[in-house]
């Protein structure tokens, strides 16, 4: 009579046991979840990613190491002047936020063919940039403006450097000025608050202005990499090439102390 209760005994031993073992599984996957991982997150190691360009590979993947990145070389383009096994391009860019550990893909420059540019003034931009992608010539961003025309509609080619004929090589800069259509009565300044620094630079360039100096600030109050402020209001009217000055938000250190940076503009 008395072994059925040994036996009930045992089993609910076992089972309270098993309870315990469970909740303490469960609070430890909950604290690892709600606590530390959001501290990793948000503190945890994000970092600003350096400049590969200009730098060999090989000085590319050590400066990589160092700061706790991983270098992926991508097929090599023609890089035109730029010496063969130079890094031309790079993924995440200079400057953004990443964590160690994450991969940064960079494109090696290679030996290119001579020939001559055709005339791009009056091509729509995206005509122009198949041209130029065909002849294995690199237009980018920085080396692009804006101008105001009466003779070419908006969103054509005003002007182009190298000049129409001249030899180039494959792989060289083209720098292609893009119509703002005929000049206004008055330049308005844009509203640029929320934005990403990309995406307010090129507001300010296409409303005929120039991008003045970008301040970086800490905070998690806004999304990093978006513009916090500007100095002029939205809405003032302003001659053309006004410079317009920014501030970007950057996540906050962990120390929580509030900080600010200054870096030379951007080139236009």
């Amino acid at each position: 009579m008395t072994e059925p209760r040994v036996s009930g005994g045992r089993l609910r031993t076992f089972g309270a046991g098993a309870l315990l073992i469970f909740l303490i599984v469960l609070f430890a996957g909950m604290v690892t979840d709600l606590v530390i991982m959001p501290l990793y997150t948000r503190h945890g190691a994000e970092k600003p990613v350096p400049s590969f360009i200009g730098m060999t590979v090989l000085q590319a993947k050590t400066l990589a190491e160092q700061e706790g990145f991983r270098l992926v070389e991508q097929p090599a383009k023609i890089g035109g002047k730029v010496p063969q096994g130079t890094v031309l391009e790079q993924r995440p860019l200079a400057g953004s936020f990443s964590k160690p550990g994450r991969v940064i893909h960079v494109v090696p420059a290679k030996e290119g063919m001579a020939t001559e540019i055709p005339d791009l003034t009056g091509l729509d931009q995206r005509s122009a940039e198949i041209e130029c992608r065909n002849l294995g010539l690199l237009v980018s961003p920085s080396g692009t403006s804006y101008d105001f025309s009466a003779i070419v509609p908006r969103g054509g080619i005003v002007r182009q450097r190298p000049s129409p004929g001249s030899p180039v090589i494959s792989g060289q800069a083209v720098q292609l000025t893009i119509s703002l259509g005929p000049r206004p009565n008055a330049i308005v300044v844009p509203s640029l608050v929320d934005m990403s620094l990309h995406e307010a630079r090129q507001a300010i360039l296409e409303a005929g202005l120039k991008l003045g100096e970008v301040t970086r600030k800490q905070t998690n109050l806004f999304t990093a990499g978006t513009v916090i402020a500007q100095s002029l209001a939205s809405g003032t009217e302003v001659e053309q090439d006004t410079e317009l000055d920014l501030v970007v938000a950057v996540p906050e250190s962990s120390s929580g102390q509030a900080a600010e940076e200054t870096p030379p503009p951007e080139a236009d």
